[in-house]
């Protein structure tokens, strides 16, 4: 959250996004909430992996259909229910990208009011996942402390990350989304968290 705090200031247009995205934002707190109270209903390894696949399978895509872009006719009327997927996804595997990147990325909104529209949409999920958690009973005291000692190298990130995109062309931008998506998406469908745990244990 401190590194996409990071990034929300850096990218400006925050009045105008919010306002342009409200609905969306609002549709994630009820669904991070239902997300959240299926956690020990649901297999978290398994959840994760399809939620993987399913965003390696969005790349290929993307890659496949270059050209892919959501009619402006629909914008509004999809902010309801993939903010109410995303919050639901979001409070079931702690992730926030999907089908939040997917949207922003078919609006083809130019970068900075891209990785704004994501940062205000995943600082607002991050404050509700954090109450979620809490009163669930699955965030405590030694977790927060862990999560803590990243803020500094987070904020340093996001820094270094705000210079870079200012000096990106769009194309660039674009793959390297795309990238990074992909890498998230192998991330989840091989369990590396497990793998890297596994290994420092």
């Amino acid at each position: 959250m401190a590194a996409n705090i990071g990034l929300l200031l850096g990218a400006g247009h925050i009045r105008e996004t919010f306002k342009r995205f409200r609905v969306f934002y609002a549709a994630t707190i009820p669904g991070i909430f239902c997300g959240t109270m299926l956690l020990g209903w649901v297999d978290q390894t398994f959840a994760t992996r399809v939620l993987g696949v399913i965003t390696i399978l969005y790349v290929t895509y993307v890659i496949i259909r270059p050209n892919l872009h959501l009619p402006s006719s629909w914008e509004m009327p999809l902010q309801l229910p993939v903010g109410l997927l995303n919050g639901f996804l979001t409070g079931l595997t702690g992730s926030q990208i999907m089908p939040l990147l997917p949207y922003m990325f078919a609006l083809n909104l130019d970068a900075d009011r891209f990785v704004q529209a994501v940062n205000i949409a995943v600082v607002t999920a991050s404050l509700i996942l954090i109450l979620s958690l809490t009163y669930a009973g699955l965030m405590t005291w030694q977790l927060a402390i862990v999560s803590a000692i990243g803020v500094l190298p987070a904020l340093l990130g996001a820094f270094v990350g705000n210079r870079i995109r200012s000096r990106m062309p769009s194309a660039t931008f674009r793959t390297v989304v795309l990238l990074t998506l992909f890498a998230i998406g192998f991330a989840f469908l091989t369990n590396i968290n497990t793998f890297f745990s596994a290994a420092a244990g």
